[in-house]
């Protein structure tokens, strides 16, 4: 069952370890993609890394709804920051699945 916590009742600490890691997700992701080095662009990597950022964020606070601390939250952090846009369409799908939705109806 989701908690309600608050997202803002966190330490900026507890903030700067999960942008952290969600980049670092994001980074190995883009280092990782043959494109991306041959044809370097700083628009493109920091476009990337906002994305993993903030997957990364949504990620910790779905961690934290369903009581997912320590070790597995940072690894799923790290992975929400490495999927970027793919994790979007993942918790699409997962909340669609629980409302009772088909990919069809939207």
């Amino acid at each position: 069952m989701l908690d309600d916590k608050d997202p803002a009742g966190y330490s900026y600490l507890t903030y700067v370890w999960v942008v952290v890691i969600a980049i670092l997700g994001g980074l190995v992701r883009f280092i990782n993609k043959e494109e991306n080095i041959r044809n370097f662009s700083y628009i493109k990597i920091l476009v990337d890394l906002i994305t993993a950022m903030f997957t990364g964020v949504l990620t910790f606070w779905l961690c934290e709804s369903l009581n997912i601390h320590g070790a597995i939250a940072a690894f799923l952090i790290a992975i929400g920051g490495s999927m970027g846009n793919r994790a979007w369409r993942e918790f699409e799908r997962i909340f669609k699945n629980k409302l009772g939705m088909n990919d069809d109806q939207s």
